[in-house]
């Protein structure tokens, strides 16, 4: 009879040591997934500044020369200003891709529900 109750408490001590392992490493594979999306995010902001560079410099460029357009609508259809746009309008829409993927691998560490049968601590 005690040796019966000793291993009963003995597999639902295993059980929960399993149950918190496989958490532990549900938590650490979210992490590896955020820091790599975070440094995707990196990049590609990096590539949004470059963008804006190119951009900046062709005014500077532009206006240097004297041949900077009076009205902006002319200015935004030189193609060194227009192309790096489009750039920057795509780069953007995977920044908010990326970082609605973040949102969903943080979710992992909200916390479960309690289940039925466990007790508060």
């Amino acid at each position: 009879m005690i040796w019966e109750k000793v291993i009963t408490n003995m597999q639902k001590g295993s059980d929960k040591v399993m149950a918190a392992a496989a958490t532990f490493s549900e938590r650490v594979q979210a992490e590896l997934n955020i820091v790599r999306l975070r440094i995707r995010v990196d990049n590609v902001q990096g590539e949004v500044n470059e963008q804006y560079r190119i951009i900046g410099h062709t005014l500077v460029e532009l206006n240097n020369s004297g041949s900077l357009p009076k009205l902006a609508e002319h200015l935004l259809q030189d193609e060194k200003i227009a192309a790096p746009l489009i750039e920057i309008s795509a780069l953007e829409r995977e920044l908010d891709r990326l970082n609605d993927e973040i949102r969903n691998e943080a979710s992992v560490f909200r916390p479960a529900p309690k289940q039925s049968g466990e007790t508060a601590q």
